[in-house]
């Protein structure tokens, strides 16, 4: 069976490249015979936009569907031939079945799902008015839409489809894990020259400081513990591999004053994922203040790496961390932030400050910080992600042979 991928650019700032290694690897392990559709990038970086540059994405997709005209043109596209499309939101998809109607030969789409204008605060949730249409007619495009949680296929399906087409898109949405390799992760951290053992008495965010993740409640967090509890031996940090931690003027005010009141408060930006995963596996402790989850690599990053988590008990929280048995409950929180989208003010600020939620959330941290100790385990339940590429390639042969 011959399978065409279509990948997203690789970026060193986001799964992607690790993506580029998986996928090849597992297709060809499952029996297919793997083909790639390159595109041709415009920048190695996010200049305009949150998850990937927003030209240069559209320019590395339609030079890729100028590659698969060109394949159809010259008979290079047979009977029975797959595209796997990395990410389902691609334009004009749908002309790959155009183009095999009329040369009147059968092909199959298949794509992973991340998430779309019905994710909240998703950086395309402003372009529902004309991405919901094209989001329902998915489930009519694609041959199979893989997801990595049950609560993901969920949420798309209840905001998305009506009573007649529920059905339909149930069938069409299979729930496969996230792509993920613990093993890989794990070597390339103990390979890293930052690499040390033990773990530091450190709090690390590591989610986008985009506001729809409120990195702002951490910001608060960091506040309360440091100057007000007085917690002064506790590092907070920050992580991403962009050379620029957000556009958002809010939020960095909102740093700048942090970290003239934190001395013990670090951004770090610019590193590779080598550099990442050894501070996140020297950290005491993973803090997630988002207000949605559809999978959350975070959390899978963290875990894969020994290194304890504290979560919202919502999204796709309770299914990934399901496994954990005891210490899923000490890795859950029950409070939401969603009303927090305005707030940038720190609680040392105020004379007299008392916000129950978050000081709630300060007494979990600190009941964490001590609940967690030598647990060397938690890598174990995430490794059922080592097999969610070839999940999908099991559904995706399986729907092929049948034709």
């Amino acid at each position: 069976m011959r399978i065409f991928r279509i990948p997203l650019e690789i970026l060193p700032e986001r799964y992607t490249e690790q993506w580029a290694q998986w996928f090849p690897n597992e297709m060809e392990r499952c029996g297919f015979s793997y083909n790639e559709i390159p595109g041709e990038p415009l920048s190695s970086k996010v200049e305009t936009g949150k998850v990937l540059d927003a030209s240069g994405t559209m320019h590395f997709k339609f030079s890729q569907m100028k590659r698969i005209s060109e394949m159809f043109k010259k008979g290079m596209v047979k009977d029975k031939d797959a595209f796997f499309i990395d990410d389902i939101q691609f334009p004009g998809v749908w002309a790959i079945k155009y183009m095999a109607h009329m040369y009147g030969i059968k092909v199959f789409l298949f794509g992973y799902l991340h998430a779309s204008s019905y994710t909240s605060e998703d950086f395309a949730e402003p372009m529902s008015p004309f991405m919901k249409s094209i989001e329902k007619s998915w489930i009519f495009t694609y041959d199979k839409i893989f997801v990595g949680t049950n609560y993901h296929k969920s949420s798309f399906i209840e905001k998305r489809f009506p009573a007649a087409y529920k059905r339909q898109a149930k069938k069409m949405l299979y729930v496969s894990g996230g792509p993920w390799n613990v093993w890989t992760v794990q070597m390339l951290t103990y390979k890293s020259p930052l690499f040390e053992q033990g773990k530091r008495n450190r709090i690390i965010f590591s989610s986008r400081f985009d506001i729809e993740k409120r990195p702002n409640v951490f910001l608060k967090l960091a506040d309360f513990m440091y100057n007000i509890l007085g917690m002064k031996d506790i590092e907070f940090l920050i992580t991403t591999s962009r050379n620029k931690l957000t556009d958002d003027k809010n939020l960095l005010n909102m740093l700048d004053r942090a970290y003239n009141k934190i001395p013990t408060l670090e951004v770090m930006m610019g590193i590779d994922k080598q550099s990442y995963y050894a501070h996140l596996s020297q950290s005491k402790l993973m803090v997630s203040t988002t207000i949605e989850e559809n999978f959350g690599y975070c959390v899978v990053e963290s875990l894969s790496l020994n290194t304890p988590v504290l979560v919202p008990n919502n999204y796709s929280h309770p299914e990934i961390l399901g496994d954990l048995v005891t210490a899923q409950n000490v890795m859950m929180y029950d409070i939401e932030w969603s009303d927090y989208r305005n707030d940038f003010d720190l609680p040392s600020d105020y004379t007299g400050w008392n916000d129950k939620r978050i000081v709630d959330l300060a007494g979990k941290v600190v009941y964490s910080l001590n609940f967690f100790n030598n647990y060397d385990n938690l890598y174990e339940p995430m490794i059922k992600y080592n097999k969610s590429i070839e999940n999908m390639c099991t559904v995706m042969k399986t729907i092929i042979k049948n034709g």
